[in-house]
């Protein structure tokens, strides 16, 4: 979303500013939820944006939650809201939830800080797991690892899943580790067939007004998922077509966790991979 566009939502009130999401109130227990082409990487939020992005990411999200509402309620009210029609593509009506201050992170291959951690300790989310897995190997069963979800500004930090069954109770927990494991493997088998490989990805759930567990939030995104093509892991080659790509360009550039400029390159890579993983899945 351009600088400015915001002035435009005149008759809503702005209730919550995100990394990447501005939501409004638009009518009693509902809100609009406007995505922005701002882009994050290690909870820092840069200025310069991604042209396009906030597109791709509402159309993934609605095509996700359309397929999953099945196995669990989502906050997505399937209606054209009152808006400008060059908000229309980035914007989606939801229900309000009360969100949970947990991100429900599901891993399918041992790769990034789960790498990190197994390396280390041989556990994976705090749980002892078999030896002799390799980096990049597909796990024998999904692997839920919790974190935090940090107000903006501060970290997530990963939890034990005892961790998260103290704070929410037993029930609530289980459930969300139930449906997060439930969802990943319904959206990575789809994934599979469209030659993509879903790696690992986050939800965030939320409880309606009676109390009830909802899915909240974006799902199976480039911005909260990691992709590699099948093509490319049955040749044991592992790049990434998601904001993995983004977060290797900082690290590459001993970025020094100020605003900076983005090069065109990488912000075309970036949009690329992202129309890329779209097209397989919402296009097919």
């Amino acid at each position: 979303m351009t600088t400015g566009q915001e002035n435009q939502l005149k008759g809503f009130d702005l209730i919550h500013k995100g990394k990447v999401r501005d939501i409004y109130r638009y009518k009693n227990n509902e809100i609009l939820i406007i995505t922005s082409d701002r882009i994050s990487a290690f909870d820092f939020t840069f200025n310069d944006e991604i042209d396009g992005k906030g597109k791709i990411l509402t159309s993934l999200t609605k095509y996700w939650f359309r397929q999953t509402k099945d196995i669990i309620k989502n906050h997505l009210i399937d209606e054209i809201p009152r808006l400008e029609n060059q908000l229309l593509d980035r914007a989606m009506l939801a229900r309000e939830a009360r969100v949970i201050p947990y991100e429900a992170v599901v891993r399918g291959y041992l790769t990034g800080s789960a790498w990190n951690e197994y390396k280390s300790n041989q556990t994976i989310g705090g749980v002892n797991v078999k030896s002799g897995y390799k980096e990049f190997d597909a796990l024998i069963n999904p692997a839920f690892t919790p974190t935090t979800k940090a107000n903006i500004g501060d970290k997530d930090e990963p939890v034990t899943f005892k961790h998260m069954e103290n704070n929410l109770g037993e029930d609530l927990a289980r459930q969300i580790r139930e449906y997060s494991i439930k969802l990943f493997e319904f959206a990575g088998n789809l994934y599979e067939k469209k030659g993509v490989i879903l790696v690992d990805t986050k939800f965030e759930f939320g409880l309606d007004a009676d109390n009830k567990l909802m899915l909240v939030d974006e799902i199976f995104t480039p911005d909260c998922s990691r992709f590699w093509m099948k093509d490319d892991v049955d040749n044991k080659v592992y790049n990434p077509h998601d904001k993995q790509i983004f977060r290797n360009y900082l690290l590459e550039m001993n970025w020094d966790n100020e605003q900076m400029k983005l090069s065109e390159d990488i912000k075309n890579k970036l949009i690329d991979s992202y129309e890329k993983i779209y097209n397989k899945i919402a296009n097919a």
